[in-house]
């Protein structure tokens, strides 16, 4: 067992929650609910980013950040379909995930303070100024072009993995099995502590939808 209930979770919950959201961006009436979304977006970041720090060891940042000689090596071993003996994420792989939460944590900020200058104002669009709103506004659609590339390109890897390389990459993200994982999950305290910090990271954002409401 390499990757924990909650990294599963929220990789599937990820891939429903942004194709609702490139679905609903341009809906006058799903507004909320993408707002809503958005805000779930950034409690799972805020998880993630806590859970990097005291999740399973490879669900940790310090088992799959790596410097940029280790990335360019991964990047050619991954060419050269050389398999990396590493349990959880390769430095390519890792590269892959902390851009993937960069873009949706600003997306996600820029999103909240956005405004279309008509009907509709993010939940905090309130604390900045009509400038940065637009700017926002701005920002926000320019990153989901962003996004949706960057998505392409995991696609692609992902198909490289499983096809070429044979690498049962989608079917690990299920079971959460992989062949050599380093040391086991103690199951029972995963899905207790991600729970209760996942249950607080949505309480916290959560919040601000409701504090932008008064």
């Amino acid at each position: 067992m390499v990757w924990d209930i909650w990294v599963r979770l929220g990789h599937w919950a990820i891939v429903g929650m942004i194709a609702f959201q490139f679905y609903s961006g341009e809906e006058l009436d799903l507004r909320d609910p993408h707002a809503w979304v958005g805000i779930a977006l950034l409690s799972w970041l805020t998880f993630r980013l806590i859970w990097g720090f005291i999740g399973p060891t490879h669900a940790r940042f310090g088992d799959f950040v790596a410097g940029p000689k280790a990335i360019i090596e991964s990047f050619r071993k991954l060419f050269r379909r050389q398999h990396e003996p590493v349990a959880g994420h390769t430095a390519a792989g890792g590269l892959g995930v902390i851009g993937l939460m960069g873009l949706i944590g600003a997306m996600a900020i820029t999103g909240l303070i956005s405004t279309d200058d008509v009907f509709y104002d993010a939940p905090l669009n309130f604390l900045v100024s009509s400038d940065t709103a637009s700017t926002a506004t701005s920002v926000h659609h320019l990153l989901s072009k962003v996004l949706l590339v960057t998505i392409v390109g995991h696609l692609a890897a992902i198909f490289w993995h499983q096809r070429v390389m044979k690498e049962k990459l989608i079917q690990g993200m299920w079971h959460g099995r992989k062949p050599g994982a380093a040391a086991p999950i103690d199951r029972r305290m995963t899905v207790l502590g991600g729970a209760v910090l996942l249950a607080s990271a949505a309480l916290v954002v959560g919040s601000l939808w409701v504090w932008g409401q008064f």
